[in-house]
């Protein structure tokens, strides 16, 4: 299942060079697989490691609206900026659906109980994990965390988008200084 993160993470890096200029919403999708990669691989994971098979069915469920909205924006003469927050609401939705159509309630409940213990993770897989995209990724939730003064539901879209918006600011940040944005992704 890392594999299908990892793999995620190049394709997205890939169109992230391409389209920086516009968005870095396809720098964030990169950096969220990345770290998922390492979470679903990484034997420190424990209660989630294993268990993202959903995850890894909404990445293939998403996919295909992200690499049609790629190319759209490459061919596309559009102003930088504002495309962020509207292609994070236009995914954001696409994953209140998909959370919806889950065969159940108990399975829909299941599915935002892991996520939100992934969102609400501290100690030292966190903490101390040499994982760049995981140390960025982990400095965004707890602002996101903080702004908002709850803990992280996955299960609500705003908290999402503020999650996707959070990384996106995160790469604007370090565009040039990084290693977030190059290479391949950290397992």
């Amino acid at each position: 299942m890392a594999g299908q993160f990892s793999v995620r993470a190049l394709l997205y890096q890939g169109w992230d060079e391409k389209l920086r200029a516009k968005t870095r919403f396809f720098g964030a999708a990169s950096l969220t697989n990345r770290v998922l990669a390492f979470l679903t691989g990484h034997p420190g994971a424990g209660a989630f490691r294993g268990r993202g098979e959903w995850l890894a069915a909404l990445g293939g469920t998403l996919l295909p609206a992200n690499i049609s909205l790629a190319r759209i924006l490459c061919s596309a003469s559009l102003v930088s900026g504002s495309w962020d927050a509207r292609i994070v609401a236009m995914e954001q939705r696409m994953v209140q659906n998909f959370l919806a159509k889950a065969q159940s309630s108990r399975e829909r409940k299941r599915m935002i109980a892991e996520m939100n213990f992934l969102l609400n993770l501290r100690g030292p897989l966190v903490s101390r994990c040499e994982n760049a995209a995981v140390r960025c990724y982990a400095g965004v939730l707890d602002s996101v965390r903080e702004h908002l003064a709850v803990p992280l539901d996955y299960g609500l879209q705003h908290h999402r988008e503020k999650i996707g918006l959070g990384v996106i600011s995160a790469l604007h940040s370090q565009i040039q200084s990084s290693d977030l944005s190059v290479g391949e992704p950290e397992l």
